[in-house]
């Protein structure tokens, strides 16, 4: 059977990470590697010092995607998957990851969101024209549930999470990749997680979202599906989108001018 590495990118939430090793622990089966990188004050290695065999890293402090990659980087699995620190996995999670496919196949499935009341399953949805993840999958599925996704290791051998980004919609840049490589992303609908997104570490979430959407829509467009054209009216209907919605909601007009250029400047850099 494949060995399993599960990675937790964690940020000064000592609580959340305790239950969410904790659940891990509770498991009919064990993954052979249990990874915590931490891009907080450190409270987290007390945490992981805690539970026996659980492999601490300081993080990179970059953003979600490096801390991401610094996962990767420590995983010996032939078998990768993540959760969040405010996440608990279902009982027998680490038992179906493990029968995931080894071939150019990424496997998702879904996580019940306790933001909502009552609680919601969230499961992923392609993204539309202008990014958002709203586009039900159809015949070819090109997105995934972050934390109830379990990646083959040779994945990374061609692609990693993209450390321009530093909070959100890394996952469907990762696995827009992995499709434009010739992966293929398949649903299972016993693959699933519990999360309680937590209160902590979301100042200014909205506009780091906006910036992350706007930069990997372009990218996938121009890089991965090479099309000029559609990349070019992207940046353009974005721009006036988001400046519409920012002067329909009575949100500050600078912030939303703000958010569109640190877009463009990661595109460029990207080049």
């Amino acid at each position: 059977m494949p060995t399993l590495s599960l990675c937790i990118c964690t940020m000064n939430r000592p609580e959340e990470l305790a239950i969410a090793l904790q659940s891990i622990l509770d498991g009919s089966s064990l993954p052979e590697q249990i990874i915590v990188s931490d891009d907080g004050d450190g409270s987290a290695e007390d945490v992981a010092k805690r539970f026996a065999g659980v492999i601490y890293l300081p993080g990179p402090r970059r953003g979600l995607g490096a801390n991401r990659n610094n996962c990767i980087s420590a995983a010996t699995g032939d078998l990768i998957a993540f959760i969040d620190d405010d996440v608990t996995v279902d009982r027998e999670f680490v038992a179906i990851a493990k029968e995931s496919s080894l071939e150019q196949v990424i496997t998702t499935g879904w996580e019940l969101n306790h933001s909502h009341d009552p609680a919601r399953k969230v499961s992923a949805h392609n993204a539309s024209f202008l990014g958002f993840q709203r586009v039900a999958p159809g015949e070819q599925l090109k997105a995934i549930c972050i934390n109830a996704t379990v990646f083959p290791r040779d994945l990374f051998d061609n692609a990693l999470f993209d450390e321009q980004i530093r909070y959100g919609y890394e996952e469907i840049d990762i696995a827009r990749h992995a499709v434009s490589l010739g992966w293929s992303i398949v649903y299972n609908d016993d693959l699933h997680v519990s999360h309680f997104p937590a209160a902590s570490n979301r100042e200014g979430y909205a506009g780091v979202l906006n910036v992350s959407r706007i930069y990997i829509t372009h990218k996938a467009y121009r890089h991965y599906e090479r099309n000029r054209a559609k990349a070019a009216a992207f940046n353009v209907f974005a721009a006036i989108h988001h400046l519409a919605y920012a002067v329909k909601g009575g949100h500050p007009f600078a912030e939303a001018v703000s958010t569109i250029r640190a877009a463009r400047e990661k595109q460029r850099a990207y080049r």
